[in-house]
């Protein structure tokens, strides 16, 4: 009895292995790497430290860092306005 073929397939057109469909290129997926090319361009050329004097703070750094911090503080308050606003 352990030779048989198990009796709970409903067709015959099982396929373990379904087909994978070809990858398309997304005009979101090429915005993307156009931004990160960019960006990795904007690094290279703004290696230089700056110093930033923030109420008590003074922190000195390459200026990337500086505005790649300032850039996600700003995603990070739109996200909270965002949300904020979604659950009014």
């Amino acid at each position: 009895m352990s030779d048989q073929i198990p009796k709970n397939k409903t067709s015959n057109n099982y396929n373990p292995s379904p087909e994978k469909k070809p990858m398309r290129v997304t005009f979101k997926q090429i915005v993307l790497v156009i931004a990160l090319v960019l960006f990795i361009i904007f690094a290279a050329t703004n290696r230089e430290q700056v110093r930033v004097n923030f109420l008590v703070l003074e922190i000195e750094a390459p200026l990337v860092v500086i505005i790649v911090f300032a850039f996600l503080i700003g995603m990070l308050v739109s996200w909270l306005m965002h949300t904020l606003k979604k659950n009014k």
